[in-house]
């Protein structure tokens, strides 16, 4: 960390969020990230990249609040806004604000093309709200409008639409993918 802080104060900035980012998705350990956030922003009190994971850090410990401050400081200090939206969805979602999801996606679509992220957290939070129709127009066409792989949102947009079939007591489409 010595090395890091004495390197020049840009490199360790991004050498800050590299070992934090490293530290949040790998070895979860918060003592690191902490120290991460806080030299990386007395480096640069308005880095966004550091914000950001200053919000990891909060979203780590479950502390939703400051996750949503700290998404919104980043936001206002460069964060793209297509990036701020998805990780609202993420807070949002963690802290059950169906309607809060739908209004994110809505000023998500108003900027950007539907993706199948958000079409399924619009689906999702539908289904929460027991508007099962609209969910199941918003699967039927996010199912039919993208490419599918395998490793996108798609099986779980499968899956909603499942739910709701099981619900409306419609086996057969049910057992049809």
């Amino acid at each position: 960390m010595i090395a890091l802080a004495n390197s020049g104060w840009q490199l360790a900035q991004h050498q800050y969020m590299l070992i934090g980012n490293s530290s949040y998705y790998y070895s979860k350990n918060k003592k690191t990230i902490e120290i991460c956030v806080e030299r990386g922003l007395a480096l640069n009190p308005k880095n966004p990249l550091l914000l950001v994971l200053k919000a990891k850090s909060f979203f780590f410990v479950k502390d939703y609040n400051a996750t949503g401050a700290a998404y919104h400081e980043a936001f206002k200090n460069g964060l793209r806004m297509s990036e701020y939206l998805f990780y609202l969805l993420e807070v949002n979602s963690r802290i059950e604000s169906w309607q809060g999801i739908l209004d994110v996606v809505v000023q998500f679509h108003r900027r950007k093309t539907p993706t199948l992220k958000t079409l399924f957290f619009q689906s999702r939070a539908l289904i929460k709200l027991g508007r099962f129709d609209e969910a199941h127009e918003v699967i039927n066409e996010s199912l039919s409008d993208f490419p599918l792989p395998s490793h996108s949102y798609a099986p779980w947009l499968y899956n909603l639409r499942m739910i709701i079939h099981a619900r409306n007591q419609n086996y057969k489409a049910f057992l049809r993918i």
